[in-house]
């Protein structure tokens, strides 16, 4: 048999609050309470609430893309480098126009798998549910077009790099941030047929 509702419980104690005289001066919600807990009803906590398959799924998908973001920063940074050091070795053993670019040319293009997860990210959040999921999806989204416009920027001064590195950082750290916002909840088990037939 199910147990009374929550608005079951508050009209039945109220109904038996008011045929007590000798219990007027104490509060309805107190005696609500104490009737809840002694007959196993727990009101239910919205943070602590027990999450759909559905819900579960969007979670677990919000959190790989925000891993999968931080780590395509961290290939970013592996293949400027490899650039980097790749064109020294060329300086040092002869012209520079006959310097090894693949690093750097690797770097530009594997940019936009940066910001496919990026957009990916921000479009999973809205049914992810999580908590400021959106504002924290949102943010690395906005450090990734800054991150173009600091590159592009960087022709013209090159020691707008530095803040070009730094964001970076930046970017990488708060895609770590996001995916580690993400709660971990069981998901609810589907009512079945019997269950959802009244008694």
């Amino acid at each position: 048999m199910r147990p009374p509702g929550r608005e079951g419980v508050i009209t039945m104690l109220g109904s038996a609050h008011r045929g007590l005289p000798g219990l007027l001066s104490i509060p309805l919600w107190v005696l609500v309470m104490d009737r809840a807990l002694a007959i196993g009803i727990v009101l239910p906590n919205p943070r602590n609430r027990r999450l759909s398959k559905g819900s579960m799924i969007m979670r677990t998908a919000y959190r790989m893309t925000a891993y999968l973001l931080a780590l395509s920063v961290a290939v970013q940074a592996s293949l400027i480098a490899f650039g980097a050091f790749a064109l020294e070795n060329n300086i040092d053993n002869g012209p520079v126009a006959n310097g090894d670019t693949t690093g750097v040319t690797l770097h530009h293009s594997f940019a936009y798998v940066v910001v496919l997860f990026a957009v990916a990210l921000l479009a999973v959040s809205f049914g992810a549910k999580v908590q400021h999921g959106v504002r924290w999806a949102a943010i690395p989204l906005g450090l990734v077009v800054v991150q173009f416009f600091l590159a592009y920027a960087a022709y013209s001064a090159a020691i707008v790099g530095v803040l070009h590195g730094l964001n970076a950082l930046a970017i990488f750290a708060v895609a770590l941030l996001a995916g580690r916002r993400v709660p971990k909840a069981a998901p609810v088990a589907e009512p079945s047929a019997a269950e959802e037939a009244p008694v």
